[in-house]
């Protein structure tokens, strides 16, 4: 076994120095990011109403009648996928900010940590352990109103597509 010179021991250390530094600046940078998030869905927060009502309005109202008739499924099927990413989003920064107001940067950090969704996950089980039940069921009914629209659309796109194949083979 060859003995380890004094320049491999060198760059072995340099290796693992380079290494830790890159680790901190991950940690730093994740931390910044964690920080500027957290400010922005407080922020944001407050314009989600604002974004929402008109969007829950227009898919009730006027989504819901076009996906009736069968030449309008398509537009239909659009604005309620749009409709699923506006409640998705609402959904994910009322979580964030709930898990914030809650449990602080740590619970944010965690349900981050899960693949970014996992901070919707914190705030419901954060919502039952603060026994904030109408928080929990307003939650409930935007979860379920983007799943809704989400499958919604998916449905009206594969009418529309069905309708779209009868009407070439005529």
């Amino acid at each position: 076994m060859a003995a380890m010179t004094i320049g491999g021991a060198a760059k072995g250390f340099v290796g693992a120095f380079i290494a830790l530094l890159i680790l901190i600046a991950i940690v730093v940078l994740g931390s910044a990011f964690l920080g500027g998030t957290r400010t922005i869905s407080l922020w944001v927060t407050e314009w989600l109403l604002w974004a929402f009502c008109p969007t829950f309005g227009i898919a009730l109202f006027i989504l819901g009648p076009l996906a009736l008739i069968a030449p309008t499924r398509v537009i239909a099927a659009w604005g309620f996928a749009i409709a699923a990413f506006v409640f998705g989003g609402t959904i994910w920064i009322f979580a964030l900010s709930f898990t914030y107001l809650t449990w602080g940067f740590a619970g944010v950090f965690v349900g981050l940590a899960i693949c970014g969704i996992g901070v919707v996950l914190v705030a419901i089980i954060s919502m039952i352990f603060h026994g904030a039940w109408l928080v929990l069921g307003i939650f409930a009914a935007l979860i379920f109103s983007a799943i809704g629209c989400a499958a919604f659309s998916a449905r009206l796109a594969h009418k529309s597509e069905e309708r779209a194949e009868r009407l070439a083979q005529l």
